[in-house]
């Protein structure tokens, strides 16, 4: 790659902040963590569809809900913004 292309490259990139929180689907609760932009809250990227319609996670524990199932754990999980019911942090 040349030299100024790395530097464009570079600078696409945006500096965010790790949050972890807990989701809620029909059927699972999901934690881990999610990547905020600078100044925006949780509830910007759940509610902006505009170009996604997923919520990127890492480090993530999968639970069924109302089953003795065993807990999922997965570096990357990508969960579908239609899906869920309720989301909040769980950071102090």
């Amino acid at each position: 790659m040349l030299e100024m292309e790395k530097i464009m490259q570079h600078e696409r990139k945006v500096k965010k902040n790790k949050l972890f929180v807990a989701i809620l689907t029909k059927e699972y609760r999901i934690e881990g963590e999610v990547y905020l932009v600078p100044g925006s809250r949780l509830t910007d990227l759940v509610n902006d569809t505009t170009n996604e319609h997923f919520v990127p996670m890492t480090n993530a524990e999968i639970i069924p809900l109302g089953k003795n199932a065993d807990v999922t754990k997965v570096d990357f999980l990508a969960v579908n913004k239609s899906c869920i019911t309720l989301t909040y942090p769980l950071d102090s």
